[in-house]
């Protein structure tokens, strides 16, 4: 004969707190690599439109 438990064992609150956390963290770590990668590659455009070049380099 099999026992079914009365009550199903769930996560602890802190656990859940816990794994929110970790994905907040993670997106917010996905957002600036994004920021990153656009902003390098459109750079030296912006420059280039508002004459940048010509102040930093002489």
């Amino acid at each position: 004969m099999t026992r079914t438990p009365a009550h199903r064992a769930e996560p602890a609150r802190g656990t859940q707190h816990l794994g929110l956390l970790f994905v907040g963290l993670m997106l917010s770590m996905l957002l600036a690599a994004l920021n990153q990668t656009v902003l390098s590659t459109a750079l030296p455009t912006i420059v280039g439109e508002l004459n940048g070049s010509t102040r930093c380099c002489g």
